[in-house]
């Protein structure tokens, strides 16, 4: 059984986008995305996914967040195993500040 757990919570004002995918092929389709705000956090959990290499990208396109691993807060946890990451930036125009982590689970 493979499992992913996704959570990013914001301090900061404005909007982070979190996509999860499966990015090699063969393998599994799977997508899904989400947006985390002050108010709404991503807190999103799979069980039973098929093994396969999965990708999470953590992206904003306004403002500075500091997006990282916070027990309870923040993270990433592949069939048990909890990454440890941090994405810190101010986009500006026309700019983004994108971070995006492979998985084999």
């Amino acid at each position: 059984m493979s499992t992913l757990s996704v959570r990013v919570a914001t301090s900061n004002r404005g909007t982070v986008y979190v996509r999860v995918w499966v990015y090699l092929s063969p393998g599994p389709r799977f997508e899904w995305s989400g947006t985390a705000t002050s108010d709404k956090p991503v807190d999103q959990n799979w069980v039973d996914l098929e093994s396969g290499h999965y990708a999470v990208t953590i992206s904003w396109a306004e403002g500075y967040h500091n997006i990282g691993w916070d027990n309870g807060r923040n993270g990433i946890i592949y069939n048990g195993n909890e990454l440890y990451y941090q994405i810190t930036g101010r986009a500006g125009p026309y700019e983004q500040v994108i971070g995006t982590f492979g998985l084999v689970i």
